[in-house]
């Protein structure tokens, strides 16, 4: 009996000193078996991962406005510089404006004109100028044949009026005044180009009526006004055949 009752006092000393131990250690074996034995955890890791994701959505696009916010930044860049280069490719091609001198060939005459071609250049025309150096002018050209008349207002220059159909012939000539506002209409009705020279101007440089004016000029000189030549009735080859009488 004292040998039960010792082994028995023993046994109850080691459970207690058993369930000391493990109540200190419970902090460290519980998250290892539970990691151990967690199968969902080890089995389905996308699945538990995406979960995650469904129920913290901040937490996994954290990144993502910044990397949309570069990629808009990037674009309005790119955007502001092609436009830039063609911006800068089309005013080294055209943008020559109103005031600009070509060369206009009328048979085997060549002479420096302005060229007008909106309605404001072409009311505005050869007005309140003290002279016009020889063998200058300024050329009118419609997008259509049709009846013109100009007149005098404002203009302190006498000038000759030349009426030209669309085939680039010299129809008609009118010696005008300065400051005639009676005006001088054509008596043809296809009249499509009008060149304005110093009076005498064509008399001096032995032109008359059927001189042909050189449309490829005139064409150059809308392209680079920054018009489109086939608007006013010119080809790509610049030309047009004749059609009226």
């Amino acid at each position: 009996d004292v040998s039960r009752s010792a082994c028995h006092g023993m046994f109850s000393i080691y459970q207690k000193d058993r369930y000391r131990c493990l109540r200190r250690n419970t902090g460290h074996i519980a998250p290892q078996v539970l990691v151990k034995h967690d199968v969902a955890n080890y089995k389905k890791p996308k699945s538990l991962d995406s979960f995650k994701k469904f129920l913290h959505p901040r937490k996994s696009m954290r990144g993502f406005p910044f990397t949309l916010g570069a990629l808009a930044v990037a674009t309005l860049l790119m955007h502001s510089f092609s436009c830039r280069e063609k911006a800068k490719e089309e005013k080294t091609v055209t943008n020559k404006g109103f005031d600009h001198w070509f060369t206009i060939g009328l048979e085997e005459q060549e002479f420096s004109v302005q060229v007008a071609v909106s309605r404001e250049e072409k009311a505005r025309g050869l007005m309140h100028r003290g002279k016009l150096p020889e063998k200058h002018g300024m050329l009118f050209v419609f997008r259509e044949p049709d009846k013109q008349s100009f007149w005098m207002r404002n203009t302190r220059i006498p000038l000759d009026i030349g009426y030209f159909s669309r085939d680039g012939t010299l129809r008609e000539i009118h010696a005008a005044q300065p400051f005639d506002e009676r005006g001088y209409p054509s008596r043809n009705n296809q009249i499509q180009y009008v060149l304005e020279l110093n009076l005498g101007a064509y008399r001096d440089a032995g032109l008359k009526p059927g001189s042909k004016l050189n449309l490829e000029n005139i064409a150059s000189a809308l392209a680079v006004r920054g018009f489109l030549p086939n608007e006013f009735g010119l080809d790509g080859n610049h030309s047009i055949p004749s059609t009226f009488p």
